[in-house]
């Protein structure tokens, strides 16, 4: 499914060919004030790739102003981040009023700080 299309290209495309150059920094540069339906795609690939950079990316997508990015991102960092994360994703969770990004936000920091809950989930 095509997100959004320019050049020919989909944006999906395009992400993915920066994504496969690990090319974070033109993702952040490009992409971090894009629609939700582009911010939730990016989240979702970035949980793929462990790495300081799709970290970094997902910590970002914390400061989003929809809530469904918000919980997405730090979905997306139960895959690839570490406890680390988790005063980040407490930070955006003061700033979301959806209950249901609420939820899913809590739940990611409940995975991220119990590593047995965590390996299940990851298969590990």
């Amino acid at each position: 499914m095509a997100v959004f299309s320019f050049g020919g290209k989909t944006v999906e495309e395009k992400v993915q060919k920066l994504l496969s150059k690990n090319a974070f920094d033109t993702i952040r540069e490009k992409y971090m004030q894009s629609e939700p339906e582009i911010m939730l795609y990016i989240a979702t690939e970035c949980a793929k790739i462990k790495g300081e950079g799709s970290v970094n990316t997902l910590v970002l997508m914390l400061d989003n102003p929809n809530d469904k990015v918000k919980a997405k991102a730090a979905e997306s960092l139960v895959y690839v981040g570490t406890e680390h994360v988790v005063s980040a994703i407490e930070y955006a969770l003061r700033k979301t009023t959806d209950e249901e990004a609420k939820a899913s936000m809590r739940e990611s920091i409940d995975l991220l700080r119990n590593p047995k809950k965590r390996k299940k989930l990851l298969g590990i």
